[in-house]
C-alpha cells in the first residue's frame, strides 16, 4: 500500500510539472516582424533589412519577399538563438539582407512569408524612400532597438563581407569585427559603482556566441538586462558606421583597494562571406527548413550570378581594463560607518497600530538614498 501511494504521489508530481510546462509554453507570444535600419536612403547607399520570428512553433519554411527596386548585396544571413529568463524560454530566428537601391523613388517592401505550425504567416511591409545619389538623408526619429544609419558605399571601397579574387578575409575580419569594453570610470574609491559594457562591433554578417565571460575578481557584480533577441545600434569608429551589439552590461562595486583588472570577454564568430568570381557552390548550412535558401534566393541574381559562400571562424576577445581603486579616507569617518557611501534615510512603518491577542502585524523598513 505504501509503495502504491508513493508511486501515485510521484506520478502526480510529474503530471503537474508537465501541465505547468505546457501552460508556460503556450503562453509564449509569437511575433513575425520586419525591421530596417533606416527608412530614407540615398541611391549610392545600402541598408539592412531583418525578418525576425520569435517563438515560432514547427517552423518549416521561410520565403523572402521580392525586393523590387533593390539589389541584394549580401544575404541571407541567418541567426538562431534562445534565452531563459526565470523559466520563460524564448526562441527566435532572424534572416538579414543588405540591399542597394537601383533608382530613386518611394518603395514598399512586402512582408516575408513563413510556414509556422502548418499555417502561412506574413511579416509587416516597410516603406523606403530612396533619394538621388549623393543627397543627404533626412534625420529620422530614433526607434527602439533599431540601428539608425545607412552604410555608404565609397568609390573604390571593398564591400564588407564580399571577397573578390585576391582579397584576404583575415584583413576584413581584423578591420570589421572586434570587441570592446566601455567603462565609465577607471579611478574610483572602494564601493564606488562602475558600469562596464562589453560590445561586439561588426560590419559583417556573423553568428556569434560568448564563450567566456569576465570573472570580475575583486568586485561585487550585478548584471543588467540586455535586449533579447539582440538588436544592433549604430556607432561611428574612425568615421565608419558599425553595427554594435551589447553582449554584457554589468554594475561593479570594488571590494578592495589597489589595481584591479576587468578580465576579457571572448566571442566565437562564424562570419559569412560572399566570394565573387567563382563558380556557384552550394553552401553548407544548418537551415532549419531542410532546403537551401541561399541557392533558391540567388538563382536569378545578376550581381551574384557566379558566387561561392564561405563561413570563416573568428575568435576575438576584449582588451583587459585596469581600474585604480583608492581606499576610503579614514579622516572624518563616522564611528557607525559600515561601508555605505552617500546620503541615505531609513524609515519604518506598521500596517496597523491596534491589534488583538494572537493578531499579527507587518513592520516595513525602507532605506532610500543615493550612493556616491
Amino acid at each position: 500500500m505504501k509503495f502504491y501511494i508513493d508511486r501515485l504521489r510521484k506520478n502526480l508530481v510529474l503530471l503537474i510539472a508537465a501541465l505547468l510546462s505546457a501552460t508556460a509554453a503556450s503562453a509564449q507570444e509569437f511575433r513575425f516582424t520586419t525591421q530596417v535600419n533606416t527608412t530614407v536612403v540615398a541611391q549610392d547607399e545600402y541598408f539592412q533589412i531583418q525578418f525576425t520570428l520569435v517563438n515560432p512553433t514547427n517552423l518549416s519554411e521561410f520565403k523572402p519577399p521580392a525586393f523590387k527596386g533593390f539589389e541584394v548585396v549580401q544575404g541571407p544571413s541567418q541567426q538562431q538563438g534562445m534565452s531563459n529568463d526565470n523559466g520563460r524560454v524564448t526562441h527566435y530566428y532572424a534572416f538579414s539582407y543588405t540591399l542597394a537601391p537601383t533608382a530613386p523613388g518611394n518603395f514598399t517592401i512586402p512582408g516575408a512569408t513563413a510556414r509556422v505550425d502548418g499555417k502561412n504567416v506574413r511579416s509587416n511591409p516597410v516603406s523606403i524612400e530612396v533619394t538621388k545619389a549623393g543627397a543627404a538623408t533626412k534625420p529620422q526619429p530614433q526607434q527602439q532597438a533599431q540601428p539608425s544609419y545607412p552604410q555608404r558605399r565609397y568609390p573604390g571601397e571593398a564591400q564588407p563581407g564580399v571577397l573578390r579574387p585576391g582579397d584576404d578575409p583575415k584583413e576584413q575580419l581584423r578591420k570589421n569585427v572586434f570587441v570592446r569594453v566601455d567603462v565609465d570610470k577607471t579611478n574610483v574609491y572602494e564601493g564606488e559603482q562602475i558600469t562596464a559594457t562589453y560590445k561586439l562591433y561588426t560590419r559583417l554578417p556573423t553568428n556569434s556566441s560568448v564563450t567566456k565571460v569576465p570573472a570580475f575578481k575583486g568586485f561585487s557584480a550585478k548584471d543588467m538586462d540586455i535586449p533579447n533577441p539582440p538588436r544592433p545600434t549604430e556607432e561611428m569608429v574612425n568615421g565608419v558606421p558599425f553595427n554594435v551589439f551589447i553582449i554584457r552590461k554589468t554594475l561593479l562595486f570594488p571590494l578592495q583597494s589597489g589595481e584591479l583588472e576587468l578580465d576579457p570577454a571572448e566571442v566565437d564568430n562564424q562570419v559569412h562571406f560572399v566570394k565573387i568570381g567563382g563558380q556557384r557552390k552550394r553552401p553548407a548550412t544548418n537551415d532549419p527548413f531542410g532546403r537551401d535558401i541561399f541557392e533558391d534566393f540567388f538563382a536569378d541574381d545578376p550581381f551574384l550570378g557566379q558566387t561561392e559562400y564561405e563561413v570563416v571562424p573568428y575568435k576575438i576577445q576584449s582588451p583587459v581594463v585596469k581600474v585604480q581603486v583608492k581606499p576610503l579616507p579614514a579622516e572624518g569617518r563616522p564611528a557607525s560607518f559600515n561601508g555605505a557611501v552617500g546620503q541615505f534615510t531609513m524609515s519604518a512603518s506598521l500596517d496597523k497600530d491596534q491589534l488583538s491577542t494572537d493578531d499579527a502585524l507587518s513592520l516595513k523598513v525602507a532605506i532610500n538614498g543615493k550612493a556616491t
